[in-house]
């Protein structure tokens, strides 16, 4: 596998799986120059990342009820892509954790301090309250993408 820096995050080394796994879209449009590019679908790809979120929080609620945090930080890794998918494909553009900080601060259409609580969910994918953000960080970008349309559309 070839190492992308705009996926390389230490994060997203976990068990067996690399950041081609979280990223696939992503890390095919970077190495092979793809020409499916599904941040540039508009709502139908965040529709599906929104269907994979739902499905994550349907296994995190009960993993963290009965704390098992290996099976949680495995999920919540996991979801944490999906966001991050959902965050840069609402900018249309591909996924760029290369300074991370710096892509994000950059996006136009994101959640209000956006990078500090997703810097605190990555660096603590195992807490409940990182769980609860991450939560409110994903109805707050789609509420922040509709305003977005909304206002493109006046244009």
């Amino acid at each position: 596998m070839k190492k992308v820096p705009e996926l390389d995050d230490p994060l997203f080394y976990v068990e067996k799986f690399l950041p081609k796994d979280f990223f696939l879209p992503d890390y095919d449009y970077y190495v092979f120059h793809s020409s499916q590019q599904p941040w540039l679908e508009g709502e139908k790809a965040l529709k599906e990342i929104l269907k994979q979120w739902e499905e994550n929080k349907r296994v995190l609620e009960p993993l963290f009820k009965r704390r098992e945090t290996e099976e949680v930080k495995k999920v919540m890794i996991a979801s944490i892509a999906l966001f991050l998918q959902y965050l840069f494909w609402s900018n249309e553009q591909p996924v760029n954790l290369n300074v991370l900080k710096d892509q994000v601060n950059q996006l136009k259409v994101k959640p209000i301090n956006a990078m500090e609580r997703l810097g605190f969910i990555m660096n603590r994918p195992m807490l409940h309250h990182s769980y609860i953000q991450l939560k409110e960080l994903f109805v707050e970008q789609e509420k922040a993408y509709y305003k977005y349309l909304t206002i493109k559309k006046r244009l």
